[in-house]
């Protein structure tokens, strides 16, 4: 959803990439059961356009964008939580918070802390960080550039396709949120040029099992449907500690 609000923003309004971003935001639940033959009849689009279009979002076919728009629906539904229509408000309320408060203790005990005294370290010593996330997790790297400009400490948020080139040098370091470990799942090419990037790196996500070349800190959750909650909720930690060390 990042890369067709960026597309969206940034185009003319008759141009063929916003006609494409603007029909994908609206019907993204369609998405993942139609044919590149339906969606190029609805939108009076060519499919050769069509195709141009996924690989300039960094998709090699319609194919791979049909299926992050599937994962995209899916992480939606995992963070949905279903109240129990027989009960008030209140009593919703108690019981997700209480819900909440279990796996909040779960997740305290759990956390690996001299892993994220390492990092706050290293982000400590790090002449740049650099910030990489997409979908759920981006407006974090937006709160890390704002909470840390009161240390001045300098933050750059990375572009969402990571296509920009960076001078990152060995000094700085490079800090990736995947929340549910989404990027490294169906975006390779831009794994790829995470992994080809220099200096320290860093990847923070609910995912333990990861193939990353660089360091981890895992965010162990036991009910998925609160991972963005506590992913925030680390990454608040993660801010606080770092700035006691100015």
């Amino acid at each position: 959803m990042d890369k067709l609000n960026d597309v969206t923003n940034s185009y003319k309004k008759n141009s063929t990439f916003y006609i494409l971003s603007l029909f994908f935001q609206e019907h993204i639940h369609e998405i993942p059961y139609i044919t590149m033959d339906e969606v190029a009849i609805r939108t009076f689009v060519s499919k050769s356009q069509i195709s141009k279009y996924v690989r300039y979002l960094d998709y090699k076919t319609y194919i791979d964008f049909k299926d992050a728009c599937l994962e995209y629906l899916e992480s939606l539904e995992r963070r949905r939580h279903d109240f129990d229509v027989y009960d008030n408000m209140k009593d919703n309320i108690l019981n997700f918070t209480n819900t909440m408060i279990y796996f909040l203790n779960s997740l305290t005990n759990s956390l690996d802390y001299n892993r994220l005294e390492l990092l706050i370290k290293q982000l400590t010593s790090a002449n740049t960080i650099y910030v990489f996330a997409q979908g759920d997790a981006r407006y974090l790297c937006h709160q890390i550039q704002t909470e840390l400009q009161v240390i001045n400490k300098n933050v750059i948020i990375c572009d969402v396709d990571f296509n920009h080139s960076y001078d990152i040098n060995d000094n700085d370091l490079l800090l990736v949120l995947s929340i549910d470990g989404n990027t490294f799942k169906y975006n390779k090419r831009v794994v790829k040029r995470l992994e080809e990037t220099n200096g320290t790196k860093w990847l923070i996500s609910c995912q333990s099992n990861i193939r990353f070349k660089g360091k981890q800190l895992h965010v162990p959750i036991q009910y998925e449907k609160f991972n963005a909650y506590f992913f925030k909720y680390v990454i608040d930690l993660l801010i606080l500690n770092l700035k006691q060390t100015y």
